[in-house]
């Protein structure tokens, strides 16, 4: 019957006994078969991975749950995430303590204020450069290298509304309003002005007004 039906034939004997085997060929028959070797091959993999795989040089295994070490070949190796980070220059420099201020350098919010300078210019009238060019006479004047400075700061304080605006003070007093004064002050006007609110001993060398 298995050689009229077409497909090959394997014949073997056993004990004096003689066998005939004839195997599917069908499309099902050849999926079973597929998935047979896949289970072996699957099954293959986990039995060398067990008995085998832990002396592979190529299989890294862990050493402990979250110590972070693992072993590669019989050597230890510690992941970065866990390694402790060596500061470097820059960290030790900012953990490096600052050194102390000198007392004569500290001020209060009070001091500060009394000596702040601000100058309010017109932004229509393109009236910044000025406003900065005397900003930088003032800075140069009253602070000094090695110094407590006299003018604790300089702002600038833009003005849209009303126009043709540039006025100075010094401590929240005014000491310029150019409409008033029907112009604006020279270098050597509003060094004596910021002088006399914030230092009035010091002397002004050139800008000195000689009696």
């Amino acid at each position: 019957k298995a050689r009229a039906s077409g497909y090959p034939v394997l014949s073997f004997s056993s004990n004096g006994r003689r066998f005939l085997w004839a195997p599917f060929c069908s499309a099902q028959a050849q999926m079973l078969a597929a998935a047979s070797g896949a289970c072996v091959a699957l099954a293959g993999v986990a039995i060398w991975d067990r008995f085998f795989g832990a002396r592979s040089p190529l299989s890294p295994q862990v050493a402990g749950a979250g110590s972070g070490e693992r072993k590669f070949g019989g050597r230890k190796s510690t992941s970065s995430s866990d390694a402790k980070a060596t500061p470097g220059p820059t960290e030790t420099a900012k953990e490096a303590p600052s050194p102390a201020v000198p007392a004569e350098f500290v001020k209060s919010d009070a001091e500060r204020a009394a000596s702040a300078v601000e100058i309010e210019y017109c932004v229509g009238c393109r009236w910044m450069l000025r406003a900065g060019w005397t900003a930088q006479e003032l800075l140069t004047t009253f602070t000094e290298s090695g110094k407590p400075p006299m003018v604790s700061s300089v702002t600038l304080i833009p003005v849209v509304k009303p126009e043709g605006v540039f006025r100075v003070r010094v401590g929240g007093v005014e000491v310029w309003d150019r409409k008033a004064r029907g112009g604006f002050p020279e270098a050597k006007q509003i060094k004596q002005l910021v002088r006399d609110v914030v230092n009035p001993q010091k002397d002004l060398g050139h800008s000195e007004t000689k009696a």
